[in-house]
């Protein structure tokens, strides 16, 4: 934070205060010899016009001298008015009244306070003399008081028409509580004021303690620290106004004003230190402003050994000039509070604004009334300031009540992320788990098929060495029929010994096992494939026809044959009629072979499924449709295409293409 900020709000702070104590408060009365009553002017303060006549050593008993006296102040004006420095010494002080109307009046002498204020009230009349208001210490039980009630106040005063009695104010010593008024006012004016007292408070107090309990179930059921600092605050100040108003003298104590006095600034070090706390909280100064978060605690520091060590010196000027430094200080820092909430942008920023604002607005109208003035509290002041308390209490409230719900969104939002990845993450966990079991189970199941195709593969092998030694034994008899039977077992025997390697345990791809690529010439391999398929093709009434081709392909020829031999037995198989043809057509540096039928032909959705195992595209024919997809696999295996055409009734056309063409 740069002081250039602090410079102009200490200054502008300081207007504040001028303007406050220019404007506000106006300036104090003028004292009259007289003062004069009627039914206009029924609520008047005393204190002003009262006229200092004697010091502790005058002798109120005696008649004559307390006559000339009050003769002597009524002719005399170099009599001094009572001021609030008077009010340290032991001193009378005297006042002439008159009701000036043309009927008679009643008035009553009202302090609009609980506790004792270190005076007495006489009247004097016809040269009689009647304690009628004593406010003096040691505090007067409420129930031994001359008007047995809540606050201090006289019984009425009958005044006949232009009739004058004197007041007479023994001042014991200086009040504990600074300024205070004397009223003197109709029952009237009384009554309402008790009235609007009552109200007042009701409203108060009603409202503070809803707040008080929203603040609690805020910080307990969000969490909300600061919450947690102004409930105490609150409390305190619930506290401190509850003792104001006397609520504590009907039930701790009678009301007596040292004791009172202790007690309020108690009261007033719980709410300074828990409101500085409330601040430092919400505006997270620790780790926003370290520095003036240290000069927060300094102050904190500061007013509670202040508040500790205050009886220790006079406690009637100390409280009030050291009170007004602590507000003083108070609006500083509040005005760094604002700057720091601004440049920080915290939520419920203008809550927090308001809030302080009416904060220095109630704190510097609380310190001009009660202490930069001579005579401040009376019921106006005390109603204005519970008014800016509780407005006060309501927008904090409203700031901490935004501030935590948008933690909460922020803290909901971030739980719901890392929810959000938690569930992405046992879900992959999940299906890693169901890929790893079933990898186990195919492992499991591919190791029983090896071991029962290396089974069935070894006891193939037997018959057909038998069927290779009949063969050799018809070499003599029907040579034609032996080449034939001989290019069928050769195949069958590769196909078997290949099975046979591809099945051992060691075996983990096809690539361990591949068989190396040679020069194949295409028209060796149609010759071999017609003499394996051209008695069945013949048999069913099929033409089986292998068109010449001169073209050489380096490829595997074992994978080759197996290939086209599926399928050639597959054309044969669906076709009913008509020609099965295999060509080799040249493109560029590769060839494609083709196998062509004329069978029914394939629908777009039987072409989308040729290629997978099992499939037998609805024939009821032997076989287990595992023909194409070997073909698939071991086209794959070569690098090799393999793709199908098919009209339906005109029959289907499989290549085999990516042959590369040895020149």
């Amino acid at each position: 934070m740069t002081i250039a900020p602090l410079l102009k709000s200490t200054a502008t702070l300081c207007l504040w205060f001028a303007l406050v104590l220019y404007f506000v408060l106006g300036i104090p009365p003028i004292a009259a010899q007289t003062l004069e009553l009627n039914t206009d002017n029924d609520d008047v303060d005393i204190i002003p016009h009262l006229l200092i006549v004697g010091d502790h050593n005058f002798d109120f008993k005696d008649n004559a001298q307390r006559q000339r006296l009050a003769q002597n102040a009524l002719e005399a004006p170099e009599f001094e008015l009572v001021t609030q420095d008077k009010l340290g010494d032991r001193l009378w002080a005297y006042v002439r009244i008159k009701n000036a109307s043309e009927s008679g009046i009643s008035r009553v002498l009202d302090s609009e306070h609980f506790t004792s204020r270190g005076y007495a009230v006489y009247l004097e009349r016809a040269g009689i003399t009647e304690l009628i208001l004593d406010a003096r210490l040691p505090a007067v039980e409420i129930k031994d008081r001359l008007r047995p009630e809540l606050f201090l106040a006289s019984n009425p005063i009958i005044l006949e028409p232009q009739e004058a009695v004197g007041l007479w104010v023994q001042f014991e010593t200086k009040s504990s509580d600074g300024a205070f008024p004397i009223y003197l006012r109709s029952e009237a004016i009384l009554t309402d004021h008790r009235t609007k007292h009552s109200k007042i408070n009701l409203m108060f107090y009603g409202v503070s303690v809803t707040l008080l309990i929203f603040l609690v179930l805020l910080s307990s059921l969000l969490k909300s620290r600061p919450a947690r600092f102004y409930a105490v605050f609150l409390l305190g100040m619930i506290a401190l106004n509850l003792q104001q108003d006397g609520y504590f003298s009907l039930l701790l104590y009678s009301g007596d004003s040292i004791w009172n006095f202790y007690t309020r600034m108690f009261w007033q070090v719980i709410m300074v230190v828990f409101y500085l706390l409330f601040m430092t909280s919400f505006l997270n100064l620790r780790n926003r402003h370290p520095i003036l978060s240290k000069v927060t605690a300094i102050f904190i520091l500061f007013v509670f050994l202040y508040g500790v060590s205050h009886p220790i010196w006079d406690m009637s000027e100390l409280y009030r000039y050291g009170t007004a430094g602590i507000g003083v200080m108070f609006g500083f820092l509040s005005v760094a509070f604002i700057v720091l909430a601004f440049k920080a942008r915290t939520d419920g920023l203008w809550f927090f604004v308001a809030g302080v604002g009416i904060f220095l607005s109630y704190l510097t109208y609380s310190l001009a009334h009660g202490f930069l003035w001579e005579y401040g509290f009376n019921f106006e002041v005390i109603a204005t300031v519970k008014v800016l308390q509780l407005l006060d209490a309501s927008v904090f409230s409203a700031a901490m009540l935004r501030q935590t719900f948008v933690l909460r969104q922020q803290r909901d939002a971030a739980l719901n992320s890392e929810l959000a990845a938690t569930q992405e993450s046992l879900t992959a966990t999940r299906l890693l788990l169901e890929a790893e079991r079933d990898r186990d189970r195919a492992k499991v199941l591919a190791e029983k098929h090896r071991e029962r195709l290396a089974m069935t593969s070894h006891d193939l092998r037997q018959p057909l060495t038998s069927l290779q030694l009949a063969l050799e034994q018809a070499e003599t008899s029907d040579p034609d029929l032996k080449s034939k039977l001989a290019s069928g077992l050769e195949y069958l025997n590769v196909v078997l010994g290949d099975t046979l390697r591809s099945a051992r345990p060691n075996a983990d791809g096809a690539d361990e096992h591949a068989a190396p690529t040679e020069k194949v010439p295409i028209q060796v391999v149609f010759d071999n494939l017609e003499r394996m398929f051209g008695a069945e093709a013949k048999a069913k009434g099929l033409e089986l026809r292998f068109d010449p081709s001169a073209a050489t392909v380096r490829t595997d020829a074992i994978a080759l044959v197996r290939m086209l031999s599926n399928l050639i037995s597959n054309a044969i198989k669906y076709t009913d009629e008509g020609l099965v043809e295999v060509l080799c057509v040249e493109e560029g540096d590769s060839a494609s072979i083709k196998v062509r039928n004329g069978g029914s032909g394939l629908t777009e959705a039987q072409l989308a499924l040729f290629k997978e195992p099992y499939e037998r595209n609805g024939s009821d024919g032997d076989g287990e449709g595992l023909g194409l997809h070997i073909v698939t696999t071991m086209a794959k295996q070569s690098s090799l295409l393999f793709d199908a055409e098919s009209s339906v009734g005109e029959g289907t056309v499989f290549r085999l293409g990516g042959f590369p063409i040895c020149t």
